[in-house]
Formats: structure tokens, C-alpha cells, sequence
């Protein structure tokens, strides 16, 4: 009786769901009963799943927090804007300045080399946002 409890406990756990931003390489890609797109995919999963999607080399994890962590937070950011901000202004500052394919002569970080750089395509209004959320 107790092995059967045991069972019972480990199948509780694995019914313990966190929420992911899972980036997906393909078009349309299916893994641990979840269908993906290409891009950033907000998903609940369970710990079993996401430890399927970290190990497929089609997907990346860029985020996951457990649903206590996101309920103390006051909820989670469904459009990644902060994430993307962060992660552009990361981008440009690793761009040569003195390379004028990075830089316009205005000093204005080129949204080609911004794209290419981050391996996703963004606007220039994005690439302006997020560097004015640094100065605020």
C-alpha cells in the first residue's frame, strides 16, 4: 500500500505545471504533447515535459517559472516585451560601434545588424523602445 502512495506522490509532482517561453526553430514542430511555431511560445507544462522540450535541439527554454513564483509576481508578461527589450539592448551593446555596418553616422543602431545579431527579426520602433526603457 505504501508503493502505491509513493506512485501517487510522484504522479502529483509531475502534475506540478510552470509557465515556459519556449523558442521553436521550425515552422510547425510537435514535442511532449505540445504543438509549437517558429518563434516564442508562452506554455503551461509540466516539469517532465520541459525537461523533454530542454533536451530537443529543435527547442530552447528562454524562460520558466513555477505558477507560485508567477502568482506572487502579480502575473507574467504574455508578450515577452521585457524579455525582447533586455535582450536587444544586450545585442547592441555587443555591436562595434566603429563598424558602420552596426551604426548609422547618427550613432542609431541599424535594425539589420540588431537582427542578425539577435537571431529573430525586430523594427526599428522595438530596437527605440528598448533603448529608451534603459534611459528611463
Amino acid at each position: 500500500m505504501s508503493g502505491t502512495s509513493l506512485n501517487s506522490q510522484r504522479l502529483d509532482t509531475s502534475r506540478i505545471t510552470c509557465t515556459a517561453i519556449i523558442k521553436c526553430l521550425r515552422p510547425v514542430y510537435r514535442r511532449a504533447g505540445i504543438a509549437f511555431t517558429r518563434g516564442e511560445n508562452t506554455v503551461e507544462v509540466t516539469e517532465e515535459q520541459l525537461a523533454i522540450i530542454r533536451a530537443d535541439s529543435v527547442l530552447s527554454v528562454v524562460s520558466a517559472s513555477s505558477a507560485e513564483t508567477l502568482a506572487e509576481a502579480g502575473g507574467l508578461d504574455v508578450l515577452g516585451v521585457g524579455d525582447l527589450n533586455t535582450r536587444i539592448r544586450a545585442t547592441v551593446a555587443g555591436l562595434d560601434k566603429a563598424n558602420p555596418e552596426h551604426f548609422t553616422a547618427g550613432g542609431e543602431p541599424k535594425v539589420k545588424a540588431v537582427s542578425a545579431a539577435l537571431g529573430e527579426p525586430v523594427s526599428s520602433a522595438q530596437i527605440k523602445a528598448a533603448l529608451a526603457e534603459a534611459d528611463a
